[in-house]
């Protein structure tokens, strides 16, 4: 929650806020924050904090070479108009 104070928050029902920063009571859970906001919050409003977080993405490739096989063993089947009999894709 650190790396959060200062991001600004609102409620779907307009009232914008900050957040100042981490919760210090002794119940206080991690990811627990303090905001302060402009108007009084109803206890049915919800917050929302907009983030961009940065992921490392894996890189990945699994090429599938039967399905270039002349073979016609791979060819998908593609359904035709007439009575629902298909014909393979060459």
């Amino acid at each position: 929650a650190a790396r959060f104070e200062g991001a600004h928050v609102r409620t779907p029902s307009g009232i914008r806020g900050a957040i100042k920063g981490q919760a210090k009571s002794a119940d206080a859970k991690p990811g627990c924050v303090r905001c302060t906001f402009e108007d009084k919050l109803l206890l049915s409003d919800l917050v929302i904090l907009k983030a961009w977080v940065k992921l490392d993405v894996p890189k990945f490739c699994n090429p599938i070479d039967t399905l270039l096989e002349s073979g016609g063993g791979g060819a998908p089947f593609v359904p035709s108009e007439g009575g629902g009999v298909g014909t393979a894709l060459a």
